[in-house]
């Protein structure tokens, strides 16, 4: 490293230098490079590296028509807390759910489902890294319901209703009979 930089900083008197997660994409964080010393000495490269908000993987899925399943694998670097919003399908903010409070550093594994806070159906949902006061850091994954996941959801429940107790079947029948008015909206 130091012949690297020696021989970088020789040219112009710039250094460049991308770091990177094995396997990893386009670059999310940022570098700081501070040296106390005049150009005109031999210079000394203090490197202080931070990932921008976090770093995994998170993946949604259907649990009912009113609540999503987040799937998450996160180092959080940033933040306080990680926040389910719900959206129409034509991106207009309906509600939210606080799925996690932390401090960072932080790594959270684990699944978490997310009800609609309205009680209605999800059409859209985002996961949010944000500070306490709810200013978003990052949106880390997001989900939209398809027709083709309304037409799955819709398959299950009858084999669901047979071994459900009394007050699932309510919810269940309240489901099947309302995922058609979804439907209709839903993308293909």
């Amino acid at each position: 490293v130091t012949s690297f930089i020696a021989g970088e900083y020789a040219g112009d008197g710039v250094v460049s230098i991308l770091l990177q997660y094995e396997n990893e994409g386009p670059p999310e964080m940022y570098v700081n490079y501070n040296h106390p010393y005049p150009r005109t000495s031999n210079p000394y490269l203090e490197v202080n590296y931070t990932p921008l908000g976090w770093t995994g993987t998170a993946t949604f899925s259907l649990k009912n028509l009113y609540t999503v399943n987040v799937e998450k694998t996160l180092d959080l670097y940033q933040g306080s807390k990680l926040v389910v919003k719900f959206y129409t399908y034509g991106d207009g903010y309906e509600n939210e759910n606080v799925v996690e409070t932390f401090s960072p550093p932080a790594y959270v594994e684990e699944n978490e489902l997310a009800r609609h806070p309205d009680n209605i159906g999800v059409k859209k949902a985002r996961l949010d890294l944000t500070t306490d006061d709810g200013n978003v850091i990052s949106t880390i994954a997001s989900y939209t319901v398809t027709k083709a996941i309304l037409e799955i959801r819709y398959a299950e429940i009858p084999g669901e209703w047979f071994l459900a107790s009394p007050e699932e079947r309510i919810e269940l029948e309240r489901e099947f009979s309302e995922i058609p008015g979804y439907w209709f909206l839903a993308p293909d």
